[in-house]
């Protein structure tokens, strides 16, 4: 009876593939921790430039111009980033039911439950706390908005329900999409019934694939924080200012590009370096059994192996956030 009871409660405790969930959030909260660190409390500069906004004269034609290109800009980028993330979520919720069932499945949708929940109290704590990551981010240019006196309060209320809408996105989609790793590299039990080299290989093209979906949301968070923040560059008439103000949009969103593409490496690298242990381990004492020289042969064939060319797609997938806010950049709406 003692030994049943034993081998049931190891069975309710969480898959080891959980852990990968690990690196990533420590990145994240560390980068958001140093995100914090960065603002000095004594020196509110956003509040500054509020006040040079505020006391501008009437703007002229040019500037009103300016500033609707610079809204459909940023309205372009939001619609993205709101399409990206359902498409990530989706993707997310039919990997993990794809490949998880049972006490794996249940532990999945507990921790998920918790994260998400946790992410969006942290939301919510940084609107409420007035934080580094709320005033440089969301505040920088919803402020502006405000004070500026161009815009009705209705006007005001749609656009703070886009990005509500797109914060709340932000916050639920990347824990989806890490539990769709954990997920993937949940692998059965061997049986003399299920051992199958390809179906590791279906892992990781599964694993690239979320990688792959994982980037183009951060690609086009990170377009969409450039595109959000320089909006409030068009309100300043002064074109000197305008192009610092929009100097420091690109830094932001070049910070934050460094952080997500962080995240993507310490998700990718020990991923797939954990497909490829158990690939190398199946392939060389399996029923297929083959020499160490023919293994590591096949393992590249199947993309498991660290060589540039099994690894450019994935290199350029994990550099694009990073990369994105140069491409922003180049998309300067003023």
């Amino acid at each position: 009876m003692a030994a049943t009871g034993l081998f049931h409660h190891k069975h309710l405790k969480p898959y080891p593939q959980l852990l990968f969930l690990l690196g990533p959030l420590l990145i994240y909260f560390f980068g958001s921790l140093l995100f914090e660190l960065s603002v000095d409390p004594a020196y509110p500069i956003v509040n500054k430039l509020i006040e040079v906004a505020k006391a501008g004269a009437t703007p002229d034609i040019k500037q009103v111009l300016t500033e609707i290109k610079a809204r459909y800009i940023w309205l372009a980028s939001a619609s993205l980033n709101i399409i990206i993330p359902a498409i990530a979520i989706i993707f997310s919720i039919t990997t993990i039911k794809s490949y998880l069932k049972g006490i794996k499945l249940t532990w999945t949708i507990i921790i998920g439950t918790i994260l998400c929940l946790g992410n969006l109290a942290f939301l919510h704590y940084n609107a409420k706390a007035k934080t580094a990551l709320y005033d440089l981010v969301y505040g920088f240019t919803y402020k502006m908005l405000v004070q500026s006196k161009l815009f009705s309060q209705t006007f005001l209320l749609h656009i703070h329900a886009i990005i509500l809408t797109i914060n709340i996105l932000a916050a639920i989609t990347p824990i989806l999409l890490l539990l769709a790793v954990c997920a993937t590299l949940a692998l059965p039990a061997l049986t003399p019934e299920n051992h199958d080299p390809m179906e590791l290989v279906l892992r990781m093209r599964r694993l690239k694939e979320v990688i792959n979906i994982g980037s183009a949301f951060l690609v086009f968070g990170v377009l969409h924080m450039n595109m959000w923040l320089n909006w409030s560059a068009s309100l300043f008439q002064d074109a000197a200012l305008s192009a610092k103000v929009s100097g420091v949009a690109w830094s932001i969103s070049t910070y934050w590009g460094v952080i997500f593409t962080l995240i993507l490496t310490v998700t990718y690298v020990p991923a797939s370096a954990y497909l490829q242990k158990k690939a190398r381990a199946e392939i060389i004492s399996g029923e297929m059994a083959k020499e160490l020289e023919e293994a590591e042969s096949w393992l590249h064939e199947q993309g498991f192996s660290f060589t540039l060319s099994n690894q450019l797609l994935q290199c350029i997938s994990i550099l694009a956030p990073f990369l994105a806010a140069p491409i922003s950049n180049a998309l300067k709406v003023i």
